[in-house]
């Protein structure tokens, strides 16, 4: 059985176990990764954050640090970091170069950063890192990464 939403949405639910929205199917990648201990960042330096996975049926957070997967197209990222000091930002990194620069939340030591990033060739990857004026510590279980194919090509 197959419904059809009408109108310009372009959803179609082919049965209960498979829904495809805009061509993008509901098993795609998928991740979540939070920080299990605290960890050391020095001063005035991009230091990759690391994850430790939560969730990741499909194994595309590697080494604690580093999204890459074999499936092409564009990927929601979110991630978190919470620090014992209240002055830094918290950053996406594409191919090692910063991609998506967050900001501080809640008025305290809560970092923020998301965005559709284009994971568009083989090899291509991800980190989020962060920058502090002193060197700090991050909460451990605090701050999580986590992030989910949108459109594939």
């Amino acid at each position: 059985m197959t419904t059809r939403i009408i109108g310009g949405t372009g959803i179609e639910f082919p049965d209960a176990t498979q829904q495809i929205t805009r061509g993008v199917p509901n098993d795609g990648p998928v991740f979540r990764a939070k920080q299990n201990i605290a960890q050391s960042i020095p001063a005035t330096t991009y230091t990759p954050l690391v994850y430790s996975p939560d969730f990741d049926p499909d194994g595309i957070w590697q080494d604690g640090t580093t999204l890459r997967t074999d499936v092409p197209g564009y990927y929601f990222i979110s991630a978190t970091a919470f620090t014992v000091n209240g002055d830094a930002h918290i950053s996406i990194f594409l191919n090692g170069v910063e991609y998506k620069r967050g900001s501080q939340h809640g008025g305290g030591a809560g970092f923020q950063v998301s965005g559709v990033v284009p994971l568009l060739l083989p090899g291509d990857e991800v980190t989020v890192q962060i920058r502090t004026p002193a060197a700090t510590t991050t909460y451990a279980g605090l701050s999580v990464v986590d992030g989910y194919l949108v459109r594939a090509l």
